[in-house]
């Protein structure tokens, strides 16, 4: 109602690129690939399960997607309709739009979704820690070792535990790397890491010093410095207009609004890099002691 297309198309990307493509077709692949082995074409059959659902959720993206983006959603919706799916119809405009649909509700099973929610908060977690670790180094953290801490005293009654074991294969397929640890242990004292689910879960990459090239992780560490130290002045600078009674009673409030829009980017860059300068700090500390 309040045409807010920007978040409308935020919501379908994030739920088309992170939940559908980056979690729930590798999940597809993995079990394509327990069922059928490492050939490089596997046939599915149109009644199999995994096709059908991956048909329904791209079928209704389309759709959902149509009004914001209406030519690129035709030709798609054209393709993936050679299938039965497209029924009558000739065009993604006859259709209808989706809607809330109590029928498709039956099928939800919350166990399964909190499981998935485990999963997905790990998957964002180290995500996170690998592109920090990236920031931080200059390359990428793909062939590190990862460890997975489940605080003991929430294993038995969060089932963190067992469905991390469950789950590890997909964890490794989503995250592309070769090797994940689950250990049931307190908290790392040291290294690089990152938490989720209530802090119940820290998740750690196993470094060593080879990892590390001490001439680009010095430059890096300078350069968020020097970037953190600009900002922070902006930052500052635009604080102090927002309080200054001069400045609201003579500026209009388009100028008053477009500050304090500038003021949340602003935050938000502080508050990332500020992040990268304490990974970098963490590092150094470990690596040099």
């Amino acid at each position: 109602n309040n045409m807010e297309l920007g978040s409308v198309t935020s919501a379908i990307r994030e739920f088309l690129y992170d939940e559908l493509c980056g979690v729930y077709l590798e999940a597809c692949k993995l079990e394509l690939q327990n069922h059928y082995g490492n050939e490089a074409v596997v046939i599915i059959k149109p009644s199999s399960s995994y096709l059908q659902t991956l048909s329904f959720c791209l079928d209704r993206t389309l759709k959902l997607m149509h009004p914001i983006a209406p030519f690129v959603t035709e030709e798609l919706w054209q393709r993936l309709n050679s299938s039965s799916i497209r029924n009558d119809y000739q065009s993604i405009v006859q259709t209808s739009y989706p809607g809330h649909n109590d029928n498709v509700l039956k099928y939800r099973d919350e166990s399964v979704e909190s499981d998935m929610d485990t999963v997905l908060d790990v998957v964002q977690a180290t995500r996170s820690l690998r592109e920090r670790f990236r920031e931080a180094v200059g390359k990428h953290a793909s062939s590190l070792a990862v460890d997975i801490f489940v605080e003991p005293k929430g294993i038995e009654s969060s089932g963190f535990g067992s469905v991390l074991s469950e789950k590890k294969q997909l964890l490794t397929k989503i995250l592309r790397i070769e090797t994940i640890n689950i250990i049931a242990a307190e908290s790392p004292k040291h290294g690089l890491v990152s938490s989720c689910c209530g802090g119940q879960i820290v998740i750690r990459l196993s470094l060593s010093p080879e990892d590390l090239d001490e001439q680009i992780f010095e430059k890096n560490l300078k350069s968020f410095n020097a970037r953190y130290q600009k900002l922070h002045k902006q930052e500052l600078r635009i604080k102090g207009l927002l309080v200054s009674e001069k400045f609201l009673e003579n500026a209009g409030d388009e100028v008053i609004e477009k500050n304090k829009l500038k003021l949340s980017k602003l935050e938000g860059e502080v508050a990332s890099i500020k992040t990268v300068i304490e990974s970098l700090e963490i590092l150094e500390k470990q690596f040099r002691t």
